[in-house]
């Protein structure tokens, strides 16, 4: 497996995917958004029921799950094959993330944009 980036225009997004060297197919995708000027967005998260590694946490029947880290950044791992269609492998992939890391951080974004 190897993994993948999409340099995106929207500021403050990140997507990686994993993806199957064999297949050469995505098997999940993680995205990263900063919310610092959505704060609609950041009420709705700030509600979810779930937590994992102290973060608000919310799941979706084996697709997704997604973590609000530092009250700023909505973090979505999601399956996008069927054999990753499973709660506690989303669950495992996430968990592996450095989320108190990404706590630190001041922007998803690198002020390295061309222009």
């Amino acid at each position: 497996m190897t993994w993948g980036r999409k340099t995106t225009v929207v500021p403050g997004h990140l997507s990686t995917w994993l993806v199957s060297r064999e297949q050469k197919k995505p098997l999940l995708i993680v995205t990263v958004d900063d919310l610092k000027d959505s704060s609609e967005r950041l009420a709705h998260l700030r509600e979810m029921d779930g937590e994992i590694r102290g973060f608000p946490a919310d799941r979706s029947r084996n697709s997704w799950v997604r973590v609000l880290v530092s009250d700023r950044f909505e973090v979505v791992v999601r399956a996008l094959d069927k054999t990753y269609f499973n709660q506690k492998k989303l669950d495992s992939w996430l968990e592996s993330l450095n989320l108190k890391r990404l706590a630190k951080l001041d922007s998803v974004t690198s002020n390295n944009t061309p222009g």
